[in-house]
């Protein structure tokens, strides 16, 4: 795996010559600062998730993205690069938790691109549930107070023993946490962007999509990936009963195992 910038300056990881499998990344990709160790820990762990010996490139996002941002200039960069890495040839594009709601928008505006669409932790809006949950978190940043923004990181795990090796970290005030973060501005930009951004028309998806996640995921729960499957014309719908939004962190393996089946050859 190799780290380096599309054209237009976004992070990304590249394994392989020619990336057959676009993934944009999920919002850890702005939250935390974009370091190359940062980028491959994080292409390290979605290729768990990933068929076995495929290639691939992960996305990422500009660190510091000029205020007032909206969600069109978001995708149109996104957009960009997904091009560029393709080079006219059709790609699988996955996109996770928030960079499935990019994938929907970029799969929408350019179906033809895509030979599949694959949304995993995610769909094509927040839950009002996971919205006002971004919220209150954003108004903790807004309020300078990391630790209790890195807090309500500490109950997204189904299971508890991850909870809690979280909620340590947490309570020791582990430098690196804060320091790995990215300045508050940034990540309020992606996520006031992503908040205001009016609805997307799923009947312009003509693609095969995939909706992959958790029943009881805490921002894409509450019946919207059903609703995402339910607007994309012939998607397929993959719910993990009980399991949360950090399926992905959880259970890879079980992940890997649909996306597999999906994320066949394209042409």
């Amino acid at each position: 795996m190799i780290v380096e910038f599309s054209s237009n300056n976004l992070p990304l990881v590249r394994s392989g010559a020619f990336a057959r499998i676009i993934v944009i990344n999920g919002g850890q990709g702005f939250v935390r600062k974009p370091t190359p160790n940062r980028l491959l820990r994080d292409a390290r762990r979605i290729a768990r998730t990933l068929p076995a010996d495929c290639s691939f490139a992960v996305l990422g996002y500009a660190a510091d993205p000029p205020p007032g941002t909206d969600i069109d200039a978001i995708v149109d960069a996104a957009a960009e690069a997904i091009s560029d890495l393709a080079g006219g040839q059709k790609v699988s594009l996955l996109g996770i938790s928030y960079g499935g709601l990019l994938a929907c928008r970029v799969a929408a505006r350019r179906p033809e691109w895509l030979g599949r669409l694959a949304l995993m932790a995610s769909g094509h809006r927040f839950s009002d549930e996971g919205a006002e949950r971004l919220r209150r978190q954003m108004a903790l940043i807004e309020a300078g107070d990391l630790r209790e923004f890195s807090r309500a990181f500490t109950t997204l795990f189904r299971r508890p023993w991850l909870n809690a090796l979280i909620a340590i970290s947490v309570a020791l005030g582990n430098r690196r946490m804060s320091d790995g973060m990215n300045p508050g501005p940034a990540i309020l930009t992606y996520l006031h962007a992503m908040l205001d951004a009016p609805p997307i028309d799923l009947g312009r998806i003509h693609v095969p999509s995939l909706i992959l996640g958790g029943s009881a995921d805490q921002f894409f729960g509450h019946g919207v990936m059903e609703e995402t499957a339910a607007g994309i014309a012939g998607a397929q719908l993959h719910l993990f009963s009980g399991e949360t939004h950090m399926l992905p962190a959880e259970r890879p393996e079980a992940c890997r195992a649909v996306l597999a089946t999906f994320l066949e050859p394209v042409g």
